[in-house]
């Protein structure tokens, strides 16, 4: 029998937060939305969520120019609301895809800012930085997806000028440098820590820039060239991407697939039921006050148990496995 690959099997819901529902009421979509529509997602038998970008960021192309690759747009909420989404879609058998934005950032981040103060320094090579006064011919001949040249003056030199395949305002970054990839890395890690469970990869095949940046080819009449036969698909862009799988994707696979099994435990768990004769006030590993509220409520489940008392389902079953020794003991 052919053995299938998950995500090549499942159908992915993609949430634009911006626009897909305003949680607390300021007239912008965001994750107090998603989560509360968490239930109507998983209602269309899909398999996962796809996010379009939530870090912080200027906007200057709709949040694909990131300025923090580590945290949440104020505008959609914090890590704490993006932590009750991922658990929350997990519950329900959701897997969560975050966007990988890693040709490019935003001029905002902090290594663009370092760069711009020091272009000689280390941070000048985690971009294509190039020295260049004016009159002088461009490196190349390359048009910008957002027109114009590919080349743009260095904030604060007039003798230096950078690389951004797209809008100015999103420098690309120099994979070539082994600091800069390793810094991808770290990112990634950053969130499949969080339980994330993989990346859509945003021109991923852009990475790789073929060594010199050569001029690309011009049509009749046309002010700059095609930089696609040197930047699309280059000659170390299989070679990257095996290292991030390496260095990152390989290393969690089996770890995402044991968080879910936990969160699924931890579901099962909950919906535990109890006996109506539960003797609550032999369950000593519990404070007397909880005690006395779980004899009062007589709640139905390990879940309503653990609310009551202040501690997770896990260490009320710990409890009552305990409880249960004791009696048979007795």
């Amino acid at each position: 029998m052919e053995k299938k690959c998950w995500y090549k099997e499942m159908a992915v819901y993609q949430i634009w937060c911006r626009s897909f529902c305003d949680g607390n009421g300021d007239g912008i979509g965001d994750l107090w939305g998603v989560l509360s529509k968490l239930d109507y997602i998983a209602s269309l038998n899909v398999d996962g969520i796809w996010f379009s970008p939530l870090y912080p960021s200027p906007n200057a192309d709709y949040g694909y120019d990131i300025s923090d690759y580590k945290n949440i747009h104020p505008d959609f909420g914090n890590l704490e609301v993006f932590k009750q989404v991922l658990d929350g879609a997990h519950e329900r058998g959701l897997r969560v895809f975050m966007d990988l934005v890693v040709n490019h950032s935003s001029d905002e981040h902090e290594w663009f800012r370092k760069a711009c103060e020091d272009p000689d320094g280390p941070y000048g090579q985690y971009f294509y930085i190039r020295p260049w006064h004016e009159g002088e011919k461009l490196p190349n001949n390359w048009r910008s997806y957002f027109g114009g040249s590919v080349w743009e003056k260095l904030p604060g030199h007039d003798d230096r000028i950078y690389l951004h395949l797209f809008h100015k305002k999103q420098p690309d970054l120099n994979w070539e440098n082994p600091k800069v990839r390793q810094g991808v890395y770290d990112m990634m890690r950053f969130w499949l820590d969080k339980g994330v469970d993989g990346f859509r990869m945003d021109v991923i095949n852009f990475i790789s820039k073929e060594p010199g940046l050569p001029d690309g080819p011009r049509e009749p009449g046309a002010l700059y060239g095609d930089f696609t036969p040197h930047a699309v698909n280059g000659p170390r862009v299989h070679e990257f991407l095996k290292e991030m799988n390496r260095e990152v994707l390989a290393r969690y696979d089996g770890y995402i697939q044991k968080q879910r099994e936990e969160v699924a435990r931890a579901r099962r768990l909950e919906d535990l039921a109890l006996p109506d004769d539960l003797d609550y006030a032999a369950m000593h590993g519990l404070r007397l006050e909880a005690r006395q509220k779980l004899a009062a409520t007589r709640p139905h489940s390990v879940g309503q148990a653990a609310r009551i008392s202040g501690v997770s389902p896990a260490d009320v079953s710990v409890l009552l496995i305990e409880l249960k020794r004791r009696e048979e003991r007795a």
